[in-house]
């Protein structure tokens, strides 16, 4: 997640004449703690403060394994599951 890339489109946005623009965010992004989803928090929040254009933000919840049992893991540098086999 790059917070500039995403600031950037939604100034292009505005300057092309978009008149509604969707925000793929993450559900995560309610109780941040890695940086990914502090920039996702502060993209949504650059979205929110402008006037020009209407906007929809998207959360969805992911559809891989929860990163959630996975934070001191990520950031010790560790590995992420993206899958688990429970068999």
């Amino acid at each position: 997640v790059d917070y500039e890339a995403s600031v950037n489109c939604i100034e292009a946005a505005r300057k092309a004449g978009a008149r509604h623009m969707i925000l793929l965010s993450a559900f995560c992004v309610r109780n941040p703690l890695l940086e990914f989803q502090k920039a996702k928090l502060k993209t949504e929040a650059a979205l929110a403060a402008q006037n020009d254009i209407t906007y929809s933000i998207l959360r969805p919840t992911a559809y891989f394994k929860s990163i959630s049992g996975q934070v001191e893991s990520i950031l010790n540098s560790g590995p992420y599951l993206y899958f688990v086999d429970r068999n």
